[in-house]
Parts: structure tokens; sequence; C-alpha cells
């Protein structure tokens, strides 16, 4: 996703925060100097001393709650760094409700062995971690509850 962003915005400086030294060596290869790429850990972020900026317009969180064990820090350091009148997106996986048991119990299998783990309080999370920050939250359940996705404005 990141890097059709970068390629659909070439007017806009995009910068790209992972604490995999593999995906971002990935990006690299593709993009070149069209995006400035960290390797840091979001919950111990800064983005004066990483990237001499202040907020940041857009933020986007795509499958990384599930892999973040702070979530919640993770999550209070995108609100810090968002600037009036920005937006917080997040894509992460839903709690799966609405999917038929044999493709939950597989799913979750396969979750489990890649490290990732569906974080299906997000929902009410979100709602909370708004609430505190005085933020609006749209959220939508997608693929039968497979996938969240929440916007805070």
């Amino acid at each position: 996703m990141f890097i059709r962003l970068v390629l659909g915005y070439p007017q806009c400086t995009l910068y790209r925060l992972d604490i995999s030294k593999q995906i971002l060596d990935s990006a690299r290869a593709k993009l070149g100097v069209r995006a400035v790429l960290l390797q840091e850990d979001a919950c111990e972020f800064d983005a004066h001393n990483a990237f001499g900026v202040t907020h940041f317009n857009r933020i986007i969180l795509s499958y990384s709650l599930s892999m973040i064990p702070d979530r919640q820090a993770a999550l209070a350091g995108a609100i810090r760094y968002l600037a009036p009148g920005g937006s917080l997106h997040i894509v992460d996986f839903g709690t799966q409700s609405r999917l038929p048991r044999f493709a939950n119990a597989t799913l979750n299998t396969w979750l489990a062995c890649v490290q990732f783990t569906p974080r299906r309080e997000l929902h009410a999370e979100l709602n909370m971690l708004s609430d505190q920050n005085c933020r609006g939250l749209e959220v939508q359940h997608l693929f039968r509850s497979h996938a969240l996705y929440a916007v805070s404005r």
C-alpha cells in the first residue's frame, strides 16, 4: 500500500516508519529516494528527531497494530503527531465474528504462525481513544468482520 501511495502522490513527502529492516529494504529497492524511510519502534518514535517534523496530515497504520505489543502506546503516539485537521487511518484484522467457523479457525491458525494477534477489542479501544482526545471516529467492519477500517479526525 505504501508504494502505491508514494507513486500516486508524487507531489507529497511521504514518511514510512517500520521496525522491520527487510520491509524497509524492499521499499527502498522499489522507491529509491521518493520517500523517507526509517527503521524504528512506533512506541518510542519521536517525529522531530526522526524526520525533522512535528506533525503529519495523515497517519496510516496498516495491519501493524496486530504485531505491536503495546498498541496503546503506538496509537497515543499517532494521535500526538497528528496535525490539526489531520486524520488517522487504521486498517487491521477485525473480530472475524461473521466468518464461517472453519475459515475463522484456519485464519487464526495462520495468524498465530506469522505472529499476528488480532485485536478483537480494537474497536472499543479506538472509541475510548477518540473520546479522550475529542476526535470523531468512523469505523467499518469489512469482509464479514475479517477487517476493520477506522478513521479518526
